[in-house]
Parts: structure tokens; C-alpha cells; sequence
């Protein structure tokens, strides 16, 4: 986590918009992929990889999704809506890959993340935090 501050923290003092570090930490978390064995879409020779990418980024994006329909359910939004909007949307993300993304994909990936413990859940609910803050939430979730 250290990494991606020093990675985030020029752009932060600049006053930029965060998401101008998007691209290195990509790069960042390819290396670490690439590193701990796993070869990432970003390195991959191999296009069937890009198809169904397995790295730090996808679950990553996983996380996200379930923090975003966990925060929409939160607000009183049927999950079985909210997990279809969700997916409509998630499977336009770069990163996903070629993966069919459902409703019922978005609720088991929601599943996995609340069912887990407390230590493992906490990147989850520092996602979720500041979105129920927000008083425009479906345009930022969506």
C-alpha cells in the first residue's frame, strides 16, 4: 500500500486529479503480478490471457463492483436491480476481460467480499464509506 501512495502522492501535491496515477500504478501492480508468478494483461504476449486476466488488477475491479452494488443495496435500491445495472456497466470496464458479467456474477462477487472476516474485509469497507457519504450517489456508483 506504501507503493501506491508514493505512486499517487506527486500527483495528490500537485493538486492533479488522482486519476492521472491511474496508469502507474497499473504499471506498478503489473510488475508485482509479474514478480509473485502471475503474468499480467499488461506484460502478456499470449492474447488468450487478455481475454480472461487473472491479475491483481481484475480482482481489483471485483472489489469494486461489489463496493459499488454493496453501497446501492445500502441505500435502499433492490440488489437484483442494482446488481443488473451493476453489470451492464462493470462489463464495459477496461480490465475485465472478455468475461460474461451477469447480475448473479455481481451479487457472488458482493457475497464473497461481505462473507469475509474481519481483517481481510477492511479494503471492502473503506471502499463503501465514502460513497454513502455522497448525496449524488447513483451518478457516482454508475
Amino acid at each position: 500500500m506504501q507503493d501506491c501512495l508514493s505512486c499517487g502522492r506527486p500527483v495528490y501535491r500537485c493538486h492533479e486529479n488522482l486519476e492521472l496515477a491511474v496508469p502507474f500504478l497499473e504499471v506498478y501492480k503489473a510488475l508485482e503480478d509479474f514478480d509473485g508468478g502471475v503474468e499480467p494483461e499488461l506484460l502478456a504476449k499470449d492474447s488468450s490471457l487478455k481475454k480472461r486476466p487473472r491479475s491483481s488488477r481484475k480482482a481489483h475491479l471485483k472489489l469494486m463492483a461489489s463496493a459499488c452494488l454493496e453501497v446501492l443495496v445500502q441505500q435502499g435500491e433492490e440488489p437484483e436491480a442494482a446488481a443488473a445495472r451493476g453489470a451492464r456497466h462493470v462489463s464495459r470496464w477496461p480490465g475485465i476481460g472478455s468475461q460474461l458479467t451477469t447480475a448473479t456474477i455481481v451479487q457472488n462477487w458482493r457475497d464473497q467480499h461481505r462473507a469475509l472476516d474481519s481483517a481481510r474485509r477492511k479494503q471492502f469497507d473503506l471502499l463503501c464509506a465514502p460513497l454513502l457519504g455522497r448525496a449524488d450517489l447513483k451518478s457516482e456508483v454508475v
